[in-house]
């Protein structure tokens, strides 16, 4: 029974005895540089705020006849995230409504300043706010996700009509 030896490789200019395949290595190079590429972009996109919770992407400002709403764009599941309303005149008392996946998609943890009256009905939920000597102009809710997904609210402060948003609740 005879061995057979395997074929030496040739050896390279710089004096190296090695088999390499040219193609193979350059591909892998290049799906080095392609994957540095993508990652950059993911850490750029993360530094940005598409992952929520910080960053210009995140957030979002509505602007409604009766005011300014702050809103997240972007959720992150069972975490807290404020909704800040501010109403544009100084009134004696202000109503907000929200229409949409209130309770299903949304949970409103807190709310400051505690409304005075709350109604539901088969659209949403009707805050009642009134002021104390003067008026409030700003209203915060602490909002959680249920669960991740979109979730499509309208937000209406004292008779305007309802402001759609649509927020990306990330897992």
């Amino acid at each position: 029974m005879s061995v057979q030896q395997p074929d030496m490789p040739p050896v390279r200019a710089d004096g190296l005895q090695l088999a390499e395949d040219r193609r193979v290595q350059e591909r892998i190079w290049t799906a080095e540089r392609v994957s540095h590429v993508v990652l950059l972009l993911i850490v750029l996109a993360a530094l940005a705020g598409v992952s929520g919770s910080g960053g210009l992407l995140s957030r979002t400002t509505l602007v409604s006849e009766s005011g300014t709403i702050d809103a997240p764009r972007i959720l992150r599941w069972d975490t807290a995230e404020d909704l800040t309303l501010r109403f544009a005149d100084a009134a004696p008392s202000h109503r907000l409504r929200l229409e949409g996946p209130i309770p299903h998609g949304l949970f409103i943890e807190s709310i400051q300043p505690q409304p005075s009256e709350s109604r539901a009905a088969p659209n949403g939920i009707t805050y009642d706010f009134t002021a104390e000597g003067e008026a409030r102009a700003a209203v915060t809710l602490r909002l959680r996700a249920s669960g991740p997904g979109l979730v499509s609210l309208g937000i209406a402060l004292d008779d305007a009509p309802p402001v759609a948003t649509t927020v990306i609740v990330l897992p």
